[in-house]
């Protein structure tokens, strides 16, 4: 039978009390709990001719008028057991002599289908205002969490039959799902974080509480608006398989797949706020598919996920949702934007230094996690209230850093992850402070953002894009030609000369601070700052063939440099060689061009540049 437990003793400083399974069944559903009258299924509405239920195990069903009025399909709806339709609308066989009524012999159909319609239409239209939940970890009304483990939802500190509505969500039934169990203290998660230190190899300091971290927020699924996503890789023999096996063991309530597809990831993580594993996430080649994975992970481990609507063949509708943390393993990391690395934790492993073989340690911890992995799972439930307050203080340790605001959220969620797993208190500011220190390496500054930013990248392209020389078959990067022209000493006029005319050809005008030459009419080479910097055409042709089948493509880049800090943009009446009109004016120092960093860049025998 289900036990009521208090889970603020158990774990010290939740402040919600949570009923958990003890490993019976439920008690009987009591449908009165779930319906308005006593209806043993719910009426949610109509669309389009089609009339929506809950049937009576609380699977949600859609019938036509026509199957409505057909007493097989109207049965299903209640299990193929007639005996309320009879009491509502008994159908009587015809009286015996001496009776004032027949007996009750079935029940009237066009009059249960008329009602049932009804129902329905008093329901209102339906539509996305009315959201089904399946198995997983959601945030109910009060936004506390509601475990929905198939057969029974927990919310509030009670257990409700599959099919409760509450406001405009319903918990839809399911199969039955294992169960939170009672909490454990904090000696199971230390116990657990000293064999990863132990058995794995990790790269970088403080992997092993990264680790502990994505399993602390993995067990609150979508209740959490900032779910971290986990990727763990490196070469052959560095157990990041058995890794990932070990975090599957601790979660009693999750996914596992190895099919990568766009379609087959959909059809199975939809509408589950749960942790999903997926092995061997990324295949080396296949750099198209990464992205699309990457993309997909990226929407859904925030807010309220990926929300939308795939078409089939057949013409027919089919809405996904997909919600949760999602850890992912496998030898190749796939190139990732800004975005992505805010949201990714990825932990690189290593084989063992002295190749020791763990593997029957592998197996023995994923054994004791089993089971220990639903009293895990009760403790961080019962953590609600003290995993927001330790995220307020790991976040406030964090910005002292000088990290950027996305990994603030992101290292501050697996911080707070870690600690209510961990710890059986509130973090103080000391607290913080040790906390981030010990993953120090993972968190990157401000500074790390913006280099890795896509207007960096931009600029990284752009200085890196041979452009060929004029009668010569010799390609020279563009930041090679900017070096010289600006930086080039006096005694290489003309191999300067001839690199301020070949940036010119390609729509780039250099500007030194010291220059004070004049055009034809007297004026001064126009500037928007003191120091050195370039000037770029917007319509530059050899420039849009630098950025052509990259993310930068069909103008993007002109986007991102114009978002650089010494970005300064003039609509028209740039001369910049043959191009005259619109331009962008971008410092040199931001460009990572300096002159005392370039003091090898000089004129070369037989440079191409020198004819």
């Amino acid at each position: 039978m289900a036990e009521v437990i208090d889970f603020r003793d158990a774990g010290r400083g939740a402040r919600q009390a949570f009923q958990v399974d003890a490993g019976g069944d439920l008690d009987p559903p009591d449908n009165t709990a779930r319906r308005d009258d006593d209806w043993p299924i719910l009426a949610l509405g109509h669309l389009d001719g089609s009339y929506h239920f809950l049937d009576v195990t609380g699977q949600k069903r859609v019938l036509t008028a026509n199957q409505l009025y057909r007493r097989g399909d109207l049965m299903s709806l209640f299990g193929g057991v007639d005996a309320w339709l009879r009491t509502r609308w008994p159908l009587y066989s015809k009286p015996e002599e001496g009776e004032e009524e027949g007996k009750i012999v079935g029940f009237r159909l066009q009059a249960a289908a008329a009602a049932l319609q009804k129902a329905c239409v008093d329901a209102g239209l339906y539509g996305d205002h009315i959201v089904l939940r399946r198995s997983g970890i959601w945030p109910a009304e009060n936004g506390l969490p509601a475990v929905h483990c198939g057969d029974a939802v927990l919310i509030g500190g009670r257990w409700y039959p599959a099919g409760t509505r509450t406001g405009n969500q319903i918990w839809e039934a399911a199969p039955r799902s294992p169960r939170p169990g009672a909490p454990c203290g904090p000696e199971v998660a230390r116990d657990l974080q000293e064999d990863l230190r132990q058995l794995w190899n990790f790269q970088r300091p403080g992997g092993e509480i990264i680790v502990v971290g994505l399993l602390g927020t993995t067990y609150l699924g979508g209740s959490i608006n900032w779910r971290p996503a986990g990727f763990l890789t490196g070469p052959g023999g560095c157990g990041k398989t058995q890794l990932l096996n070990v975090l599957r063991s601790c979660s009693p309530l999750h996914h596992y797949t190895t099919d990568t597809t766009k379609a087959g990831l959909e059809t199975a993580l939809s509408g589950r706020a749960m942790p999903s594993f997926i092995e061997e996430a990324v295949a080396t080649k296949d750099a198209a598919g990464a992205r699309v994975l990457i993309n997909m992970v990226l929407a859904s481990v925030v807010g309220e996920g990926t929300k939308g609507h795939r078409y089939g063949e057949n013409g027919r509708v089919r809405k996904i949702e997909m919600v949760g943390s999602i850890i992912m393993a496998s030898d190749y990391v796939p190139e990732m934007k800004q975005t992505h690395l805010g949201r990714f934790a990825i932990v690189d492993l290593c084989p063992p230094q002295d190749g020791t073989d763990y593997n029957a340690e592998h197996k023995a911890l994923m054994r004791r996690m089993s089971d220990r992995g639903p009293a895990m799972w009760g403790r961080v439930l019962a953590s609600w209230q003290r995993y927001h307050d330790s995220l307020d203080v790991f976040r406030s340790a964090l910005k002292e850093t000088q990290c950027a605001p996305r990994e603030m959220d992101q290292y501050g969620a697996l911080l707070a992850g870690w600690w209510i797993l961990t710890q059986d208190r509130v973090p103080d500011e000391r607290d913080g402070r040790e906390g981030v220190a010990a993953i120090r390496e993972f968190v990157r500054t401000a500074e790390d953002v913006a280099v890795d930013g896509p207007g960096h990248q931009v600029i990284s392209r752009l200085m890196t894009w041979p452009v060929a020389m004029q009668h010569t078959t010799n390609r020279i990067p563009i930041g090679v030609l900017l070096a010289i022209a600006l930086f080039n000493p006096p005694n290489g006029r003309v191999l300067k000369s001839n690199a301020y005319q070949h940036l010119l050809d390609i729509g780039i005008r250099t500007v030194r601070a010291d220059e004070t030459s004049k055009d034809k009419r007297g004026r001064p080479a126009p500037r928007m700052a003191d120091c050195h910097g370039i000037w770029i055409n917007l319509k530059s042709i050899e420039i849009e063939k630098a950025f052509k089948d990259t993310e930068f493509d069909d103008g993007k880049w002109r986007i991102e440099l114009g978002r650089l800090e010494s970005a300064r943009i003039k609509t028209k009446n740039v001369r910049i060689g043959s191009y005259n009109g619109g331009a962008l004016w971008i410092s040199a120092p931001e460009l990572g061009l300096e002159e005392d960093e370039i003091e090898n860049v000089h004129r070369a025998e037989g440079d191409p540049l020198s004819g």
